[in-house]
């Protein structure tokens, strides 16, 4: 779950670099929106593979916390925790803005604002869809589809197509904004699954 962005025709010319700049603008906005806010919790749901899992996502700048019943992450900005119920051990690693994208989308919108190619996608019900693909072949995650909501410019959904065809789908609700936590919000500690066995990574 936890591992949990097109071409335009060249005739179209400067339509289409107008398109592009356009949705670089409003993922400017979400990102500039998601920056200024201290903290934000959300209700997030994740779809991978046919099944479903429910959380809670907390941020503070660059560091999140994702807690559902069968996996946990915890990310201080440097290091992250990984908890499995399935295997009952918490991995401790050092992730690049690649392999965070994949487990926590909104933490590195802004990586693929750098990284991907912005165009618009349908826009319907109060909810702009932002489509981003790689720039660069071979890149993990092909695509993402990023819902963002006109009104509040927050972002409410991410979809992701990895390399490997794989899809992964977030959609977020009941999103609160706050004051900054302080980081160790967002460090792992032993209390919360004791007896789990922990692997450094790194």
């Amino acid at each position: 779950m936890k591992r949990l962005l097109f071409i335009i025709i060249a005739t179209l010319g400067a339509i289409g670099l107008s398109a592009a700049e356009t949705a670089s603008d409003v993922l400017s906005k979400s990102i500039d929106k998601i920056k200024s806010a201290g903290s934000f919790t959300a209700t997030c749901v994740l779809h991978s593979g046919g099944s479903a899992e429910n959380g809670q996502l907390t941020m503070s700048g660059k560091s999140f916390r994702i807690e559902a019943k069968k996996f946990g992450v915890w990310y201080d900005g440097k290091t992250q925790w990984t908890y499995s119920a399935a295997s009952n051990e918490v991995n401790v690693t050092e992730p690049d803005a690649e392999e965070l994208a994949q487990i926590n989308p909104l933490s590195v919108i802004d990586y693929f604002r750098q990284n991907y190619t912005a165009t618009f996608g349908t826009q319907k019900n109060g909810v702009k869809t932002v489509i981003l693909e790689a720039k660069k072949k071979g890149a993990d995650i092909k695509r993402a589809d990023i819902q963002i909501n006109s009104s509040t410019m927050m972002p409410i959904g991410v979809d992701l197509i990895l390399s490997n065809g794989q899809k992964i789908a977030v959609t977020i609700s009941n999103l609160k904004t706050g004051k900054a936590l302080p980081s160790s919000t967002f460090r792992y500690d032993k209390k919360y699954h004791p007896g789990a066995e922990i692997v450094d990574l790194r």
